[in-house]
């Protein structure tokens, strides 16, 4: 895309493609969108197509950047995407924004804030976090179709390893971290899989941890887990994040009950076809 785009005469308000000179100001609104436990952006979010998705910038008076936003067209199913938004939750500038979103992407279905929002690349809109982005969401006719739980733990108290290990630890590089097993009599019988922690925040991520049903309610889960944040605490992390899908609530009783705080819900959002 090339050219001027749109325009609201009432504010002042207008849409182009960006530029890499709205960097700095685009970047301010991507960091005051971030999510506890991470470190500040180094760039806007990258997506699956970013050499096909179109950038644009939302600016006012004085060249100021209120808003800016990532979309395409999905080539196989010919799903509209909203790659990302980010306004530092200005609803007037997010409304402006979907509604050229709308009116670009043409009628057929849409999906937005399908591109990585977190430290695990998970996608979605972190609702609490940025409510005023989801009020706009829904006026714009778009509605939540699947969410993933954000959770997070402190380690500055972690449970001591024990002398004798209870998982065996493998170091991964793809990516970096540890597979941590529980073997009994040569069967595995619970597995994780604990990511580094981010240099720049600190946050290591409980990527997996699965107890097989045989052996579950025998305490393997919780010593798995005592586990994890040790070797996370370890190696340098300062807090461990975790994600569950929004209808499972027995891992995130189980997390709860050892230290992880609820912190927001990641939706991504869906707005069918007229």
């Amino acid at each position: 895309m090339s050219g001027y785009f749109a325009s609201d005469t009432t504010s002042c308000l207008s849409i182009r493609p960006y530029r890499p000179d709205d960097l700095p100001q685009a970047l301010r609104l991507v960091r005051a969108d971030q999510l506890p436990g991470e470190a500040p952006a180094p760039g806007l979010p990258s997506t699956p197509l970013a050499g096909r998705a179109d950038t644009v910038t939302l600016t006012g008076a004085n060249h100021i950047v209120h808003g800016v936003m990532c979309l395409s067209v999905r080539d196989a199913s010919n799903i509209g995407l909203i790659h990302w938004l980010h306004t530092g939750e200005d609803f007037d500038a997010a409304s402006t924004l979907l509604t050229f979103a709308r009116s670009h992407l043409g009628q057929r279905t849409l999906q937005a804030f399908t591109s990585p929002a977190s430290l695990a690349d998970v996608p979605g809109l972190p609702m609490q976090h940025r409510h005023v982005t989801a009020r706009a969401l829904a006026v714009n006719g778009f509605t939540p179709a699947g969410a993933q739980v954000f959770l997070l733990r402190s380690l500055s108290s972690v449970p001591e390893m024990p002398e004798e290990p209870v998982a065996d630890v493998m170091l991964l590089s793809n990516p970096p971290g540890w597979r941590l097993t529980i073997s009994v009599n040569g069967a595995a019988t619970a597995t994780a899989v604990v990511r580094q922690p981010d240099p720049r925040s600190g946050t290591a991520l409980l990527w997996h941890l699965d107890v097989y049903p045989a052996y579950r309610r025998m305490g393997f889960g919780q010593q798995l887990l005592a586990q994890c944040m040790y070797v996370a605490a370890a190696s340098g992390a300062r807090q461990i994040a975790a994600y569950s899908d929004q209808d499972d609530g027995l891992i995130q009783r189980f997390l709860r009950s050892h230290g992880f705080n609820a912190i927001d819900r990641l939706a991504v959002y869906r707005r069918r076809s007229n």
